[in-house]
């Protein structure tokens, strides 16, 4: 009976554990079924928002309805319409459905003209979608608009170059978008008879008997409405009324000039447009570029009506003097207005260096004018020289990081051959230990010299003669006289000129020096001028100590050079210049 037990025991346990491991499987497999929790997906995507109407470009007037689209996943939270940068109180949005909105807008309570509208949405998670922008005209003012055009007026009879007689028709049309008033007529530059104009052309009796035979200039004026004035092309015809061998010549040829307009800048093939006469005969006409002969036109009658093409690509962009002279059979020369055109045919380049050129001279001996060499950080132990060109040169991160050592150099380290024009400059090194003068300038230019620091030269930091030099927001410092001046018309100011063992600022004039440094700071130095003296501005801080922090001369947040530079100049953040290199419009930032 024991034995009978303790088996049944056995068999009651161990059916016991079966069950359990089949309770644990199912709960096993029950947990691989269930999929595993995964972390929430943050939504990173703007709403996708576009304009349904009014289009770009569209004329409004009246109350119209601004209607446009925004729509994401995660559902819009908010949209605002902003015009001209700013959303109006009263752009009150209405939704016709999840996506589309509306906003009615009265164009009356605003000034005709045209504005930027700018549709904003907002999701939930606060990503931002915005809609291009949209250019609209607001026109609900229907008077006449402020009129700036003037008429267009030309001639209709007689032909350019015509010889006339007895009574001559001279006929003039014009054309205004609104209605011409009158007309006037010169000849040879005098007012002859100012006519009311009617319709779209006018005619005017000449009489040439009250006038001697030979070339006249007739011009037409056509005034509008408002006051406005357009003018015609010169007109040049011939009187002949007296059949008589003529007396002997002596009235030079009439030249006109057309176009291009003097003071324009012009590019690629260009027509040189001009017209001639003489009442007897032209004998040779000839175009003169800067003094050089351009073109000879030869085998001529009594008129010309010249159209020279110059193709300026032959030519360094720069500008140019043109000139007509004509000669008539008795040897009589008249010559036209002297026109002034800009070529500007090569883009300035942008020539880096170490990338382009591994030198900065070798980069500047590679330019031409109106190039740019950009240097990148870095210490380079050379000496520059500018060979009379227009260049500008600049460091890339200023003269922190930018340094033009001249150790062991017998030589300036910066030198103008002078020629240069105010498009040329060098900006933002630091220019030291120079065996001779830091930068040196002895010739006739307008170079700038902006936001450098000039340092420890043997001789002078900076000497400057016969010249008209802008010296703006640098350092000067630490050698025996920091600046010589000699004949200098220019500009100094913004400076600071510290630690000079003999002179701040030595005058080599026997004369007081043209130039009057203003604005600038000048401390511990041993005179501050000689005799005959620089004579100083009114603004400039004499021994005044600037407050220097670091070996890079930036200015401590007490220091009297922070806004006390010229008023005129702004620094970069819009306040008045600070006075030394990190101050005035062309400073870096301060880091």
């Amino acid at each position: 009976m024991k034995i009978k037990s303790l088996s049944a025991l056995r068999l009651s346990l161990f059916a016991i554990r079966y069950s359990l491991f089949l309770l644990l499987s199912l709960f096993v497999i029950s947990c691989e079924d269930e999929e595993a929790p995964t972390a929430p997906v943050i939504d990173h995507l703007a709403p996708l928002v576009e304009w349904i109407a009014p289009v770009n470009g569209d004329d409004l007037s009246g109350t119209v309805d601004i209607v446009f689209t925004a729509s994401d996943e995660g559902g819009i939270e908010r949209t605002q319409v902003y015009l001209n940068g700013f959303p109006p109180d009263d752009f009150q949005t209405s939704v016709s459905d999840d996506t589309l909105f509306t906003i009615e807008w009265n164009t009356c309570e605003v000034e005709d003209g045209v504005y930027i509208l700018e549709a904003r949405a907002w999701d939930e998670a606060g990503n931002l979608g915005i809609s291009p922008a949209l250019l609209v005209n607001l026109k609900n003012d229907t008077g006449p608009r402020e009129d700036h055009i003037p008429p267009y007026v030309w001639w209709i009879a007689p032909e350019p170059g015509s010889t006339l007689s007895d009574t001559a028709n001279l006929q003039i049309g014009f054309y205004d978008e609104n209605v011409v008033d009158s007309v006037s007529l010169l000849k040879n530059g005098a007012l002859v008879s100012t006519i009311a104009a009617a319709g779209e052309s006018l005619d005017y009796l000449w009489d040439t008997r009250a006038d001697s035979d030979g070339v006249y200039i007739w011009e037409a004026r056509a005034w509008d409405e408002t006051g406005n004035m357009g003018s015609s092309p010169s007109l040049l015809v011939k009187v002949r009324n007296n059949l008589d061998p003529p007396p002997e010549d002596r009235t030079p040829p009439v030249v006109t000039w057309r176009s291009p307009e003097p003071g324009t800048e012009v590019s690629g093939e260009v027509e040189l447009s001009f017209q001639v006469m003489d009442d007897i005969g032209l004998d040779s006409v000839k175009v003169y570029l800067n003094g050089q002969e351009l073109q000879n036109l030869i085998n001529l009658n009594e008129f010309l009506d010249a159209d020279v093409i110059w193709i300026t690509s032959d030519y360094p962009d720069r500008n140019y003097i043109i000139e007509v002279r004509a000669w008539d059979s008795s040897g009589n020369m008249g010559t036209s207005v002297i026109v002034s055109l800009t070529v500007r045919n090569d883009i300035p380049r942008v020539i880096w260096v170490p990338d382009d050129y591994e030198t900065i001279q070798g980069a500047i001996n590679a330019s031409e004018d109106g190039d740019t060499v950009r240097v990148r950080a870095g210490v380079y132990r050379e000496c520059i020289r500018f060979w009379g060109w227009n260049i500008w040169l600049e460091s890339e991160y200023g003269s922190k990081a930018t340094i033009l050592d001249g150790t062991n150099f017998n030589s300036d380290i910066f030198y103008s051959d002078g020629g240069e024009d105010s498009t040329s400059g060098i900006r933002g090194f630091t220019i030291k230990n120079s065996t001779r003068y830091g930068i040196q300038i002895p010739g006739i230019t307008a170079i700038k010299i902006l936001n450098n620091v000039i340092i420890n030269s043997e001789t002078t930091n900076l000497f400057l003669r016969n010249n008209f030099c802008i010296i703006r927001n640098n350092v000067f410092a630490n050698t025996s006289t920091n600046i010589q001046l000699r004949n200098s018309w220019g500009v100094f100011e913004n400076n600071i000129v510290i630690n000079s063992s003999s002179w701040a600022i030595w005058n080599v004039n026997i004369d007081p020096n043209p130039i009057v440094p203003d604005y600038n700071l000048i401390w511990q130095y041993g005179e501050l001028t000689n005799n005959p003296p620089i004579h100083f501005g009114e603004h400039n801080l004499i021994d005044v100590n600037p407050i220097i922090i670091d070996e890079f001369y930036h200015l401590d947040q007490e220091s009297p050079c922070l806004d006390a530079g010229n008023p005129k100049i702004l620094d970069i953040d819009g306040s008045r210049s600070d006075i030394g290199a990190f101050g005035g419009p062309y400073a870096y930032p301060v880091n």
